[in-house]
């Protein structure tokens, strides 16, 4: 995996990029200490909730010195939010919400054509 500064990525920066944490920030090697005066990651406070997701830990740090949060899903899933993005209202789940609405359109699709194939014959 190539980061945005062009240098080779490790696996632990594959899955804190694409919002997948196992073990922790700790082993993807996560800041956990914030930036005095950074008024953004005092913003929110640990067991705050932003729709479906509590945030479990702040004071992480992406690259390029990102604000972030490591947040719990109401399904159970563990993810590194940005702080912004929290406060901005564009996160509010792990994503299972968006696979569930995107599956129904695609079965309510189906059963049109199915209906539509049959008012056909």
């Amino acid at each position: 995996m190539r980061l945005a500064n062009g240098s080779a990525g490790t696996d632990a920066e594959s899955e804190l990029l694409h919002g997948t944490v196992k073990d922790g920030p700790a082993s993807l090697g996560l800041t956990s200490q914030a930036r005095p005066g950074r008024r953004l990651a005092s913003a929110v406070s640990v067991g705050q909730r932003f729709g479906l997701l509590v945030i479990e830990r702040v004071g992480l740090r992406l690259p390029r010195r990102i604000a972030a949060c490591l947040c719990r899903c109401q399904c159970g899933v563990r993810r590194v939010v940005r702080i912004e993005h929290l406060r901005a209202g564009r996160t509010t789940s792990c994503g299972h919400v968006r696979e569930q609405m995107l599956t129904a359109a695609a079965e309510r699709r189906a059963e049109e054509a199915h209906y539509a194939a049959q008012a056909m014959r």
